[in-house]
């Protein structure tokens, strides 16, 4: 169970942050424990997820680690890393869909993705203060071909 106190939902380590943000109304901060978390997560509501001394979400390598889907989201304080390699799908750290406008993400270390951040057809996004890095022990030739970091 995700305590959750005046809009504010707090995932603590070996909880699921996508059942903390499924419980979530619009607009909830859901505040993300500092810990390892193996999972994708899928944000179609207006909310904020806040991580707590930089907790880690792994996308174990298949798919977006995180994917946007609705306007007026923020994401702030995480490191998430460990997307999925399809360039057909365009796997990302942070995916930021068609129509996710006015997304915000800050403060988050993105690493070890295919794309760290990928923004497609969302207006007035704000990229704040990240750290975005490639693949580790790829060439910049490997790394441009495929198409890692931001673009």
């Amino acid at each position: 169970v995700h305590a959750c106190v005046g809009g504010y939902r707090v995932v603590r380590p070996g909880q699921s942050i996508q059942a903390a943000i499924d419980h979530a109304q619009a607009g909830d901060v859901v505040e993300i424990g500092r810990a390892f978390y193996t999972e994708h997560v899928l944000i179609a509501k207006p909310l904020t997820l806040r991580g707590i001394q930089h907790p880690t979400i792994s996308g174990a390598n298949q798919g977006d680690t995180i994917r946007v889907t609705s306007p007026d989201v923020v994401i702030e304080g995480l490191i998430v890393r460990d997307s999925g390699d399809s360039l057909i799908d365009q796997n990302a750290g942070i995916y930021i869909w068609p129509g996710a406008h006015r997304a915000i993400v800050r403060h988050c270390e993105l690493t070890y993705n295919l794309f760290g951040l990928w923004i497609e057809k969302a207006n007035d996004v704000q990229i704040e203060g990240n750290v975005i890095t490639g693949k580790v022990g790829r060439t910049l030739d490997e790394a441009a071909q495929s198409g890692d970091d931001f673009f």
